[in-house]
């Protein structure tokens, strides 16, 4: 099945076409959802489209600082709603709440045993093994099990300055590669993200909680859950 990240698109398609007509923005983010499919098409011939609606849990769970509270002051596409409301009735998107249409997508992604691709240009998605389609270069990507375990301890390390979650100051991509990359269990990738935390005067809380924001829902009632030594 092909996993669509609608949310990303209203804003991509958005600001592309903030000058153009109601006609012209959403023609063309009806080409990129066909293409999309008619790309992906040998693979699989259903598909999803996935919106965030109200409410996200993770905004009680961020106590150091507000949950994408960096966004307050933004700018957003003069036809967000419209775009929204035209992948809704001709697009059949499903509007998910109390948390983001990336857990919605990674928790589909689960249950159908990883054989699905996921369309986005999110980075988070980099936690699901499965593929990911880049319709932007028109690459697809099998993320495997291993890396897609890593990944989520690599986004502790570097923090998420879009959604406002913070991390190590001065961890980027090449550093948090060097630091998880040897690690070969879901407890050593944890253990060495926590030693880094003290060795930057972080406790473990501070950790948990990045990992909480950060970690992508692979059911309805999940939630990160700090793994087991054995």
């Amino acid at each position: 099945m092909i996993l669509i990240d609608g949310d990303m698109l209203v804003y991509r398609v958005g600001f592309a076409c903030d000058e153009e007509t109601e006609e012209v923005a959403t023609q063309t983010l009806d080409n990129y959802l066909s293409e999309m499919v008619m790309d992906l098409s040998e693979h699989y011939t259903s598909s999803i489209v996935y919106l965030t609606g109200k409410g996200n849990f993770r905004d009680e769970v961020a106590t150091t600082q507000p949950y994408k509270g960096n966004r307050d002051n933004k700018r957003v596409p003069v036809h967000k709603n419209l775009l929204r409301d035209y992948m809704i009735s001709e697009w059949n998107a499903q509007v998910v709440n109390g948390m983001e249409a990336d857990d919605a997508i990674a928790t589909k992604a689960t249950d159908l045993d990883h054989n699905a691709i996921i369309c986005s240009l999110d980075k988070d998605f980099k936690q699901v093994p499965c593929s990911m389609y880049d319709y932007t270069k028109k690459v697809l990507t099998a993320v495997k099990k291993d890396d897609a375990m890593r990944w989520l301890y690599k986004q502790a390390l570097m923090g998420d300055r879009v959604d406002n979650i913070p991390g190590i100051h001065g961890v980027g991509p090449k550093k948090a590669d060097k630091i998880i990359d040897p690690c070969t269990t879901e407890w050593e990738c944890y253990s060495t993200c926590l030693a880094h935390y003290w060795d930057n005067e972080l406790d473990e809380d501070r950790l948990l909680e990045s990992l909480q924001l950060l970690y992508l829902l692979r059911s309805p009632d999940d939630k990160y859950e700090k793994p087991s030594e054995i």
